[in-house]
C-alpha cells in the first residue's frame, strides 16, 4: 500500500511538522477534507481499500479486521 489515511483524531499527523513521519506514502488522505468526518468504520475501510490506503488512527474501538 503507498498511500494513507489518517483519521481525525490524530490529524496532527498530516499537520507541516509531522510530514516528515509519512514521507514513504506517496498520497496523503485526511478524514475531514477528503472523506466526512462522521464515516462509519466500513466506510473508511471502503475508502482505504478503493485507495489502497493504510489507516492511521487513535481509536481502540475502530474495526480494523477489514
Amino acid at each position: 500500500m503507498t498511500n494513507v489515511l489518517i483519521d481525525q483524531n490524530c490529524k496532527w499527523l498530516a499537520n507541516q511538522e509531522s510530514k516528515k513521519l509519512l514521507e514513504a506514502y506517496d498520497e496523503i488522505f485526511v478524514v475531514g477534507d477528503d472523506l466526512k468526518q462522521r464515516e462509519y468504520d466500513e466506510n473508511l475501510a471502503t475508502f482505504c481499500m478503493d485507495h489502497c490506503c493504510e489507516l492511521l488512527t487513535a481509536d481502540n474501538r475502530a474495526y480494523i479486521h477489514f
